[in-house]
């Protein structure tokens, strides 16, 4: 014997469609932070960026934020930009919601992602 399932509840005002793939427990947008790793030996002194806090896609990678980087300070072709979020250096595949989701894990406090610029000798 078959049994009915309930009708499925109503759909809350603003909320996502499941059909649309914007789904309610991921969200479209990250408000996050880029500051530069302590100065070594082997890292340039690039200064701060004049904007450190930004919001974005979550599906932004850390090849676009070492792109968005090199831009914004002007680097060197030659010159290599490290993405590390709590010292675990990202890899360039990497999206912001996979970084916040496996390495930030802080749901009340912004994603903070440190970057260090190195120079490649001879330039």
């Amino acid at each position: 014997r078959h049994t009915t399932r309930p009708p499925p509840p109503a759909e809350e005002p603003g909320a996502k469609h499941a059909k649309t793939g914007a789904a309610e427990a991921e969200p479209q947008e990250i408000s996050f932070s880029l500051q530069e790793v302590g100065t070594g030996l082997e890292a340039i002194n690039t200064g701060r960026l004049e904007k450190p806090y930004l919001r974005t896609s979550t599906r932004l990678t850390v090849e676009h934020l070492k792109k968005y980087l090199a831009k914004k300070m002007r680097l060197n072709e030659t010159d290599t930009i490290e993405i590390l979020c709590r010292d675990a250096l990202l890899p360039m595949g990497m999206t912001l919601a996979m970084i916040n989701a496996s390495h930030w894990r802080e749901p009340n406090e912004d994603l903070v992602l440190k970057y260090q610029v190195i120079a490649q000798e001879g330039s």
